[in-house]
């Protein structure tokens, strides 16, 4: 990296680190709570541990991308905005989600509880595919299941965190091309093109 990009990286990296803290924070919380509420993995300190861990990994992975010179770092640029547009709906979405959590029926509407089933799943798969016994996905089919461990729910986390990245993606995807249509015809009507 250039000295110049250096700079503004320190620069931003603050402030990025703030925005994702919090909004990885928030948009955690309904996998959190399905999984301590609906799995019991309440009892489990180390569940809590790693899903922490989990979660404080992507608020430094997007806090590092978001920091770094180009147009994400830059809230004026079609990615940006298109980023923003999508974190919008993800909030949304999970402040949707956290109130239907004391309905349990209610959470088969919810990407947070998919998003986790395929993750498990895709952990269990791995798992028995190395020879190995996952608990977590047991837990997700009613069964109380033996204590999870640390790198199961922390795998299962990050994987549940990127299927939902992917699905933002997406939508900031689509985003982009509805603002890209929009500046197209504003710069039309105001004869730029």
């Amino acid at each position: 990296m250039k000295p110049e990009s250096c700079k503004e990286f320190r620069e931003l990296f603050p402030s990025c680190l703030k925005k994702w803290f919090w909004h990885c924070l928030i948009n955690a919380l309904p996998s959190y709570l399905i999984a301590v509420v609906w799995l019991g993995l309440w009892a489990f300190p180390v569940s809590h541990v790693a899903m922490f861990c989990a979660v404080f990994t992507f608020v430094l992975a997007y806090s590092v991308l978001t920091s770094l010179p180009g147009p994400l770092s830059r809230n004026d640029s079609l990615f940006a905005r298109a980023m923003n547009a999508g974190l919008l709906v993800r909030l949304v979405i999970s402040v949707i989600t956290v109130t239907l959590i004391p309905f349990g029926p209610m959470l088969m509407l919810t990407p947070d509880l998919w998003c986790g089933r395929i993750a498990a799943a895709a952990v269990a798969w791995g798992y028995d595919f190395l020879g190995y016994k996952a608990t977590l996905f047991d837990r997700l089919d009613g069964g109380s299941g033996a204590v999870p461990g640390f790198m199961e729910v922390y795998l299962t986390t990050m994987l549940e965190g990127l299927i939902l990245s992917f699905m933002l993606f997406i939508f900031c995807f689509i985003a982009i091309i509805i603002l890209q249509v929009n500046d197209r015809k504003r710069m039309f009507r105001e004869g730029r093109i």
